[in-house]
């Protein structure tokens, strides 16, 4: 099994530092979907579909703005990951007796102590934001240099997305939103170039690509995913850290946004519902589930590993799914399973085969045939 998986290895093992799971990809779980987040929001253009998720080694400059566009967790650092800047915070915090924590890129001003200097401030993440408050810092300063003619420029408007989330989740935790403030006044170096690829990495450039080309010649199934891995289901780890973060505040209040963009969603199952297991399979992070019982199907829903992917509802034939307008961040703290819909075990009046329903008699294909179902078409042409 871990040969047929070398390439992908091989492939995580040389991308300047990003490690990337395609399995929590939303078009590698459903290739109908629409999600373009990494592909247009790299700034190196390293990033590609071809079949499946695919860096390009030679491009990546490992800024990790991918880690923090993403909203399924796919991308992570290596060396420097969230949990590592966090380790950072939380040294400066100890070392200096400023309880403010700034971040600043690498062409911004950084005249101060308690600073973490990131790539590009579309590094930042919602952790990076929460994190100084769980080590007792009073406020979080960006320090937002001009950005006209960076090679970065591109991620603005999801760092103005980071901001707002960030300040949400401090409300919810207690702080007031201001505590996150944008300094724009900072001073500014000259734009620089992408970083050029690590020398190091061309000592094995050649050693790679005769080992895949070899490991190609022997297995047919080269640069697929075996069907095991395809469906697997975990929790990426930025958002593993998120919901450790949030356990470090147990005083947390209600607060509503809106759910657009939101990587959360809160979702309702209406009795369209036939019980089958698409939406629980595509799921990438398993926050929908599906347990099969003597009397039926229960489906339920777990909403603090909900990435807000939308694969549930585009992928639902039925059109049983709906997402919420708004959602409560309190959902990031759900940490249980909830009951969406159970489906009664049922047999067809007219066919005499066996389904699951809420309230109906005769069955999906019985009704389409009479033509009381129309299956959804969006995105299927």
């Amino acid at each position: 099994m871990f040969f047929l998986n070398l390439p992908d290895s091989m492939e995580k093992l040389y991308s300047s530092g990003i490690i990337y799971e395609p399995h929590l990809c939303s078009r590698v779980r459903f290739p109908r979907s629409t999600c373009q987040t990494c592909v247009q929001g790299c700034p190196a253009g390293a990033i590609s579909w071809d079949k499946t998720l695919r860096i390009d080694t030679d491009k990546c400059s490992g800024c990790g703005i991918c880690i923090s566009r993403c909203p399924n967790g796919v991308f992570w650092s290596r060396s420097r990951g969230d949990f590592v800047i966090a380790q950072e915070i939380e040294r400066l915090l100890n070392a200096n007796e400023s309880r403010s924590i700034v971040f600043s890129c690498s062409r911004g001003d950084q005249t101060t102590n308690s600073i973490i200097v990131l790539p590009c401030l579309g590094r930042l993440t919602e952790n990076l934001l929460l994190a100084p408050f769980v080590f007792r810092a009073s406020q979080v300063e960006i320090r937002w240099p001009e950005c006209s003619g960076c090679t970065y420029e591109k991620c603005l408007s999801h760092l103005n997305f980071i901001l707002f989330f960030g300040s949400k989740l401090a409300a919810m935790i207690g702080k007031e939103e201001s505590c996150i403030r944008v300094n724009k006044a900072g001073k500014y170096c000259k734009p620089r170039p992408i970083q050029e690829r690590l020398s190091r990495r061309d000592l094995f450039r050649t050693l790679r690509v005769e080992a895949t080309q070899t490991a190609a010649a022997f297995l047919p199934e080269f640069g697929n995913n075996s069907q095991t891995n395809t469906w697997a289901q975990f929790v990426g780890a930025k958002r593993g850290y998120l919901l450790k973060l949030l356990r470090a505040f147990p005083d947390r209040t209600p607060t509503c946004v809106t759910a657009e963009n939101m990587p959360l969603a809160n979702i309702a199952i209406n009795s369209s519902c036939v019980g089958c297991p698409v939406c629980t399979t595509l799921c990438p992070t398993g926050a929908l589930g599906r347990i099969e019982n003597t009397d039926g199907v229960d489906i339920y829903f777990r909403p603090d590993i909900c990435v807000g992917c939308k694969i549930c509802q585009e992928a639902c034939l039925f059109q049983a799914i709906s997402l919420s307008p708004t959602i409560d961040l309190l959902n990031l703290t759900a940490s249980h399973n909830q009951l969406h819909i159970h489906l009664a075990k049922k047999n067809c009046h007219e066919c005499a085969t066996e389904f699951w329903s809420t309230d109906q008699e005769i069955c999906p294909t019985c009704r389409r045939e009479k033509g009381d179902i129309v299956l959804s078409m969006k995105g299927r042409e």
